[in-house]
């Protein structure tokens, strides 16, 4: 199945590319990125991944995405290295956000983060 997803991923994106801003968006492709992974296609996430790092520096489920190839691919240490870098973006969103000004959903999404992340993070 995850093979079928990609194909619909790789189409998806290629309608984005016929309508501006040209290209798509990111949370399209980290999709197709866990689809590349449960398809047992790695390598083609991390690439899709780090690229959205690179265009987006704070994109925490990037981070999530490569955290997850890291640990799939045996690489714990790794896979910490990417967790903690997400758990500090989120802990900034915090720290800037001067009070409830907050989207409840940010906070659910947050809250399910920081409920899974490893205390040592």
């Amino acid at each position: 199945m995850p093979a079928e997803a990609d194909r619909w991923f790789q189409h998806a994106v290629q309608m984005h590319a016929l309508i501006p801003p040209g290209q798509a968006p990111p949370d399209l492709l980290l999709d197709r990125a866990g689809a590349l992974i449960d398809a047992g296609r790695p390598a083609e996430a991390r690439e899709i991944a780090a690229k959205a790092v690179e265009v987006d520096s704070k994109n925490v489920s990037a981070r999530l995405v490569l955290a997850r190839i890291e640990l799939k691919s045996n690489q714990p240490r790794a896979a910490g290295e990417q967790l903690a870098a997400a758990a500090d973006l989120w802990k900034a969103v915090l720290e800037n956000a001067g009070g409830s000004d907050i989207d409840p959903r940010l906070l659910a999404e947050m809250a399910w983060f920081l409920c899974a992340l490893p205390p040592e993070t």
